[in-house]
């Protein structure tokens, strides 16, 4: 009742600040359409148009936290043999992209071929780029201390040697002055699987990088996926995300109706709770993103039990509750991974909580395939606690208790209106906003965790070479130190993070965070297992 009450005198106190909140919007329009014209003119037929909603949000960056997505993956290969791989999948996947992607009648991706640049306050795209193949795709640096030789003499990196290169790439960056959009990277030092003395097979790393301006995490996998097969209806099959049919609502500018009438409603309560809400206080807080990040991730290892795969014990764990979520279970999990964390630190863990961004996917995958974003953001305040405890009597009580607070969050924050409010400015009104005033939302939003999941992704091969343990590493932007993202590859989770040196000092430090994640949840399947087995046993009794 009396957030009603607030809302309606909120709404009430911002009814003679309307004409004059149109009379902005309508000098932005015109100055919008007025720099349009300016900006044509000059470009002429390569001007391809203004970045707008989340391009516009993503190519608001600086130097210190450039919006860009890194995908790092492996080639498998045979441990006889192997010295060619990267001259032939440099080889081959220029020639894969040049002819599926660029050189094509009808290029399915033309935008990733296009060039940002910056005129009169205002992003904007143009097909002018002077780029060849050779710029995209090209070898990586030099990783291992001691990298001399080639072919059968090529030198071994570890892991440590990955993370450290990866944190660095992480933030470097694009060709043609940052202006392009995307790079590959192809690696010609090898990482030997498993024991050393034992390993059959090596694996190269390679790292795709895109400016998030082109597309969302799920886009980039996209892209690989669609080089790789060239098929859009194979790629649309290994997309496991079934697409949900749904009547189509009345709508008015991209909202239904019904919310529309919500939003007139309940945006001037929401805006001023933007602007009196308090920052967070935790040790997670930063005031200054630095130009100095830290890589980590963990790789799930094979099972002999399906069972006991990190992806069947998410599943099973989110059917405690009633219209559980696999993010759900993740987020949980999380709470678990920094509660350690904080403890590791010596600092205390925030009372109230954290926030934590969300992306989500809008709409169904299998069929609309071009490379965009198409992501929506939720904040949902995580409780961090401890998570299970093997040795307490009724573990599977409050672990269902612990998952059930979670679920009821997420299902708050989802038809929350601030949610359709804050999407909605996102996908229509950025686009009329400079980037100056869009630099003062970008930095405005007061959450420091990015914790986004993937949908779940079969196994990919190119020309005969398996691709293995993919691991997405999030730009930090804005004010967001942590981001962390779950990528299911092949039946298999692989957990990236990438983090602000200012927060998280060390590759050991971040490595806690995700093993933290992935160790949580295999206790979880330790609680549901024993439940199942006492539950037999009750049954074998009667």
């Amino acid at each position: 009742m009396l957030l009603k009450l607030f809302n309606i005198c909120a709404f009430i106190l911002f009814i003679p600040i309307y004409p004059f909140v149109g009379l902005f919007f309508l000098t932005l329009l015109s100055y919008g359409a007025l720099a349009k014209r300016l900006i044509r003119l000059y470009y002429g037929a390569t001007f391809k148009g203004f970045l707008e909603g989340l391009d516009a949000i993503w190519n608001v960056e600086t130097g210190s936290s450039r919006s860009m997505l890194n995908l790092l993956f492996f080639v498998e290969s045979p441990l006889e043999g192997h010295s060619d791989i990267p001259e032939r999948f440099l080889r081959d996947i220029r020639k894969t992209i040049l002819e599926k992607l660029k050189d094509t009648p009808r290029q399915p991706y033309p935008r990733i071929f296009w060039t940002r640049r910056q005129r009169f306050g205002y992003c904007f795209w143009t097909d002018d780029s002077k780029l060849t193949i050779e710029d995209y795709v090209r070898f990586m640096e030099p990783i291992g201390k001691d990298c001399g030789g080639g072919g059968s003499e090529r030198k071994f990196l570890d892991e440590a040697q990955l993370h450290e290169f990866a944190g660095k790439v992480s933030n470097r960056h694009l060709p043609n002055g940052h202006a392009a959009c995307w790079e590959l990277l192809i690696g010609t030092e090898p990482v030997r699987q498993g024991k050393s003395d034992t390993a059959a097979t090596v694996k190269y790393p390679m790292m795709l990088r895109l400016h998030h301006t082109a597309g969302d995490g799920m886009a980039i996998v996209k892209l690989i996926l669609d080089t790789i097969t060239g098929n859009h209806a194979a790629l649309a099959a290994r997309i496991c995300t079934p697409a949900k049919p749904a009547e189509e609502p009345k709508k008015c500018g991209g909202l239904k109706l019904t919310q529309l009438l919500k939003l007139g409603l309940n945006g001037p309560a929401i805006v001023l709770r933007m602007i009196f809400r308090k920052s967070e206080k935790s040790y997670l807080s930063t005031t200054k993103v630095t130009d100095y990040k830290v890589a980590n991730w963990h790789h799930e290892p094979p099972v002999d039990v399906p069972e006991q795969a990190v992806i069947s014990i998410v599943k099973r764990t989110k059917q405690l509750v009633e219209g559980g979520r696999f993010s759900d279970v993740f987020l949980l999990a999380l709470a678990s991974s920094f509660q350690k964390f904080f403890d590791a630190k010596g600092e205390p863990a925030p009372e109230q909580g954290i926030s934590v961004i969300v992306p989500g996917r809008a709409g169904s995958e299998a069929k609309s395939l071009k490379i965009k974003n198409r992501f929506t953001t939720r904040h949902q305040q995580l409780k961090i606690g401890r998570g299970v405890q093997l040795d307490s009597p009724d573990k599977l009580s409050k672990l269902r208790q612990q998952l059930s607070i979670i679920a009821q969050g997420s299902t708050c924050t989802r038809s929350n209106a601030s949610h359709t409010v804050t999407s909605w400015f996102i996908s229509t009104l950025t686009g009329m906003l400079p980037v100056p005033m869009l630099r003062l939302v970008v930095h405005s939003f007061r959450v420091n965790v990015v914790f986004s999941i993937l949908p779940e992704i079969e196994q990919v091969s190119f020309q005969g070479l398996r691709m293995v343990d993919p691991v997405l590493l999030l730009p930090n932007t804005g004010n967001i130190s942590i981001c962390l993202a779950v990528l299911t590859f092949g039946n298999k989770v692989h957990v990236g993070i990438l983090a602000d040196r200012t927060i998280v000092s060390s590759e050991e430090e971040a490595h806690l965070i995700v093993e933290e994640v992935v160790a949580e949840i295999q206790r979880m399947g330790k609680v549901l297992d024993e439940e199942q087995k006492m539950t037999s046993i009750s049954f074998e009794n009667e």
